[in-house]
């Protein structure tokens, strides 16, 4: 990269500090020294130097001071993750996410693009972790197509956080029980817990109709879905801090026994 692409790179990662930093240790001076210094090898050199090009493009762009802090937030999330991979020993990705195309571009480069799009326009700022989180996993999950990636950025700009709450509380409860929480008192609740049921597994059979109590639905929930266990897993919504996940225990009081 050349020298006003790299200060302008170092300038977004020093703004999403001020909501990364404390969180990623290490990781802002990582980036700003030079992951491939700091790293080595060809592998790392594919992961690093192609997306950080792509965040150098996107610095250069007519942001404000707010969107660049939480994009430079969303990039530090997305690196630190990465990092913490290659440290475990793993594997980028070996099909063709990393090459690039007769136009220079590769589906890396989108994926990352879009990431920093969505970190920049998110108002929930405990979303940026778990949005940052898509470009890392996928970087290290072949099994996850570009569609399905970008299909990803797309969904998580439309779900709140508390319907990543939900998600993910449903996955670690041991219990899963009725879902009492539509009938609750709190309409805005309802209609989050509405929009996510094709994320939910449910029990329809004739057993499953006795509501555990006067609020209850009678609909079991017993786990996720296909599609709810996609979001969860590359998402990374098992980092879902256990303080946030306890604000849910009014809707499911039951979870938490």
């Amino acid at each position: 990269m050349d020298e006003s692409k790299t200060e302008k790179t170092k300038e977004l990662v020093t703004f999403g500090a001020e909501i990364a930093g404390a969180a990623t240790g290490g990781t802002l001076g990582f980036l700003i020294a030079g992951p491939i210094g700091a790293v080595g090898g060809a592998v790392v050199g594919q992961v690093f130097t192609k997306g950080l090009e792509i965040a150098a493009d996107f610095a250069l762009r007519d942001l404000s001071r707010r969107e660049k802090i939480k994009a430079g937030a969303g990039l530090i999330f997305a690196y630190y993750k990465i990092n913490k991979y290659l440290e475990e020993g793993r594997t980028p990705r070996g099909d063709d996410f990393f090459e690039r195309d007769v136009t220079g571009r590769s589906a890396s480069d989108e994926i990352l693009e879009g990431t920093l799009l969505r970190c920049k326009n998110e108002h929930e700022e405990k979303k940026l972790k778990l949005i940052g989180n898509i470009f890392a996993n996928v970087a290290f999950m072949p099994e996850v197509k570009v569609a399905g990636a970008n299909w990803l950025l797309q969904k998580c700009q439309e779900l709140t956080y508390r319907q990543l709450c939900v998600i993910a509380l449903i996955e670690q409860a041991k219990y899963k029980g009725a879902s009492w929480g539509p009938k609750d008192g709190d309409p805005a609740f309802e209609m989050e817990y509405k929009q996510i049921d094709h994320m939910l597994a449910r029990d329809h059979s004739p057993d499953s109709t006795k509501s555990y109590n006067e609020t209850g639905e009678g609909l079991w929930v017993v786990g996720l879905s296909r599609v709810g266990k996609f979001c969860h897993e590359v998402m990374g919504l098992k980092e879902i801090p256990r303080e946030d996940l306890l604000k849910l225990r009014l809707h499911f009081p039951r979870a938490f026994e």
